[in-house]
């Protein structure tokens, strides 16, 4: 479970992952070399093409693909395809250990003279899928290729056509702005579901404040429920790597777009609870002000303020004090009062959560993220 919660690289920043490469790899700003097993010259003639190994032939070519070496990549996918099989078909089936072929390389690394080859003068299929399901365009928008991504478009590529990914959640995830707008500019619709939520979600748990107005202007649902209860707001408060501010403006645009203030995810944690778990003073104000109730309890029974006064947080205890109903339970009913309480009898215990919501809570952070 713990790999869930590593720091791996975003476009820019950081954004926990858990999730097997092959389910959603890291982006790259270019396709690395060591994708390819041998470093190779470039073949430049005939012989040496025949010197070469089957295997050795249709790594070279792929990377001339990825490389942008148009003259290379026709130069050897004629000379394969002679007396046989042709060049379209060589440069349409050959593909690497995930299936990728020559316009999948060509479309994640930007070459888009290298796509219009492909695509125009060999009509090779623009929504073909790799063996996990990935089109050409999803990998354009993954590695921020905007260019690649919409000649693809303008040339026929289906935003819907993958099987596991969603290019717009991905564009969301990464931080892209431009293919972000680019991809809601063909129609897609900007609620729309994948297995790790709607484009939304993505930009929320990155807390990328840009996403997420460009969205929100595009009238997504910032109330859309993910998982075992999941919303935007929930995501963009929760934490998974130290901070440095809180994302406080993040905050603000979902609740300006109307996130409902006291919403219950699935472990019973309100968004003020969320803000004193997570340490996020200023997040708490803001809700507060905004009409918050301070009152809900997490799912043992335990009240923001009792959390903020386990934590130690003097000043969210002084924030949540006035705005409380007082405990029954307590005495004294102050603000030491409460801070000593919790001091010598802690809180209630946790032992309301079964093992398979904690268990599927944890396999929804190995997709999601």
């Amino acid at each position: 479970i713990l790999p869930a919660l590593l720091p791996r690289p975003r476009a820019h920043g950081l954004l926990p992952s858990g999730s097997p490469l092959l389910l959603h790899p890291a982006p790259r700003s270019a396709l690395p070399l060591s994708k390819f097993r041998h470093s190779l010259s470039p073949p430049a003639r005939p012989l040496e093409m025949e010197a070469m190994g089957k295997q050795q032939r249709e790594e070279a070519l792929l990377r001339a693909a990825s490389d942008g070496n148009l003259r290379l990549l026709k130069k050897m996918a004629r000379w394969m395809g002679s007396g046989g099989p042709g060049e379209a078909a060589v440069l349409g089936t050959v593909e690497d250990g995930v299936g990728d072929r020559a316009l999948h390389l060509a479309a994640g690394s930007g070459r888009v003279e290298v796509c219009r080859y492909l695509v125009e003068d060999l009509r090779l299929d623009v929504n073909q899928l790799n063996f996990i399901g990935d089109t050409p365009l999803y990998h354009s928008v993954l590695y921020g290729r905007a260019a690649a991504a919409r000649y693809l478009l303008d040339h026929g590529a289906d935003p819907l056509a993958g099987k596991v990914h969603s290019p717009l959640y991905a564009a969301a995830k990464e931080g892209y702005c431009e293919i972000v707008e680019l991809l809601l500019s063909r129609g897609i619709d900007v609620d729309l579901d994948s297995a790790q939520g709607t484009p939304l979600h993505a930009a929320a748990i990155a807390k990328d404040h840009d996403i997420i107005k460009i969205l929100l202007e595009h009238h997504a649902d910032p109330n859309k429920v993910f998982g075992l209860g999941y919303t935007p707001l929930s995501w963009a408060i929760r934490a998974f790597e130290p901070m440095s501010r809180e994302p406080l403006e993040c905050v603000k645009l979902l609740v300006k777009a109307g996130a409902d203030l006291n919403f219950i995810d699935f472990d019973g944690g309100s968004y003020v609870m969320l803000a004193v778990k997570f340490g996020f003073p200023g997040i708490m104000k803001f809700l507060l002000d905004a009409g918050a109730n301070p009152n809900i309890p997490d799912e043992c029974g335990n009240t923001p303020i009792e959390v903020a006064a386990s934590k130690g947080s003097r000043d969210m205890v002084e924030m949540l004090f006035p705005l409380t109903s007082p405990s029954s339970t307590l005495s004294d009913w102050s603000i030491d009062g409460i801070i000593s309480h919790v001091k010598h009898f802690g809180l209630k215990p946790r032992v309301c959560v079964s093992f398979c919501a904690h268990l599927q809570f944890h396999m929804l952070l190995i997709i999601t993220l």
